[in-house]
């Protein structure tokens, strides 16, 4: 059968630490009285304020002035660092909050920084390293929780993020970002009703940022209430009428209500916005084929596939299509490249057996549904499809 996926919102938010105080007196190798020393506190201060308005560029070149009038000003490398990551000279970034930990190793914002610039670099292990040495220095440092969650997440702990989501909200019950990503986390172990909740107090804190919305109708879907979940993205798009997942995930609940037609809408205007988004072109190629126009279901997967050639999903709906259609050869063909991309697509053996039932291959069918039933035993459909070819 055709296979269609709810898209949610999976961002890492990648929050540094700007330092704005003054300079600290460790860091100093000159009177607080000299000229020099001012004039690196005033090209740090207006570095920092570039930064933060964004202007990385102007803002690096301001901290080199601050660092050739004093080199040993820790805070400067700790923001130069963070003006480099943003611009993606993350390496540059690493190598300035590592100078500042050496110039003063109890900058905890400084750890917490340099964790992020090393997931950049896929260093998860080194980074929560880092988050860890942050605690230590600050246990009531709540980026580092947050920023340690994230990267627990990110190593399938999902256990160990919610922890650490749960101790940032246990300082700061209004930070945002933990509630948001441990509504995540709770999605991912399949614990609805907690992952609701987070999302709604994300929402409670900010209404005005999508990705909770996003998410939480993703959920509301998965329980079968599909009204909630249009009203979230009807939220979504009253904020910001471009949020291209909220159309796909209308559509795609307008098509579990049977409501095809709006679905295609939906997806026209996912379109309209980025003519280029192929999973737009698979959801209205399956709406199409639910319509009972196969053709124009597949001009929507040849479209998609185009863009995403390696799109296992497009293969599997378009190889049911051709089924329907029954041109098996094409089906199996399609189906096949799912596989070749995707091994363990359990979806497409299903939809290969059925297929081989169709040709009256029965052997190759049992084949397909074993295999289907082996990567994904709780599946009721594969099961009992299963059972009637053995009999």
């Amino acid at each position: 059968m055709r296979i269609s996926y709810f898209r949610s919102i999976f961002c890492w938010v990648f929050i540094c630490v700007l330092i704005s105080g003054c300079i600290n007196d460790s860091t100093i190798n000159i009177a607080e009285s000299h000229k020099d020393e001012i004039a690196a506190r005033d090209w740090f201060k207006k570095g920092t304020v570039l930064a933060k308005k964004g202007n990385y560029e102007q803002a690096i070149l301001a901290f080199n002035k601050a660092l050739e009038l004093n080199p040993s000003y820790a805070d400067v490398y700790i923001n130069r660092g963070l003006s480099y990551d943003s611009v993606g000279y993350v390496d540059k970034a690493i190598d300035d909050y590592t100078k500042a930990l050496y110039l003063n190793p109890y900058l905890f914002q400084g750890y917490a920084n340099r964790g992020n610039a090393l997931i950049k670099k896929g260093k998860i292990d080194q980074a929560i390293a880092d988050y860890n040495k942050s605690l230590e220095i600050n246990p009531s440092f709540v980026l580092a929780y947050y920023l340690r969650g994230l990267t627990f997440f990110e190593k399938g702990d999902i256990d160990r993020a919610i922890g650490d989501y749960n101790k940032a909200l246990e300082i700061d019950p209004f930070n945002f970002e933990s509630y948001y990503n441990r509504g995540i986390a709770w999605g991912e172990k399949g614990d609805l009703n907690r992952a609701i909740f987070d999302y709604t107090k994300a929402i409670e804190i900010n209404s005005r940022i999508t990705a909770p919305y996003v998410n939480r109708g993703v959920v509301l879907a998965e329980k079968g209430d599909y009204n909630r979940a249009i009203e979230d993205y009807n939220k979504v798009l009253e904020i910001n009428p471009r949020e291209i997942k909220a159309y796909i995930n209308r559509g795609l609940v307008w098509e579990t209500k049977g409501e095809f037609d709006r679905a295609i809408a939906d997806y026209n205007r996912a379109l309209e916005i980025d003519p280029k988004y192929s999973q737009a072109y698979v959801h209205r190629g399956d709406a199409w084929g639910e319509k009972g126009d196969q053709g124009r279901a597949i001009i929507d997967y040849d479209k998609a596939l185009k863009l995403n050639p390696n799109d296992a999903v497009a293969y599997n709906n378009r190889g049911y299509t051709w089924g329907e259609k029954g041109d098996f050869e094409k089906a199996i063909a399609d189906l096949n490249r799912a596989l070749e991309i995707d091994p363990k697509f359990a979806e497409a053996y299903y939809t290969r057996g059925n297929i081989w039932v169709k040709k009256g291959d029965h052997y190759r069918a049992l084949i397909d549904f074993s295999k289907a039933s082996e990567l994904d035993p709780k599946n009721e459909r594969y099961r009992n499809r299963l059972r009637e070819i053995r009999h």
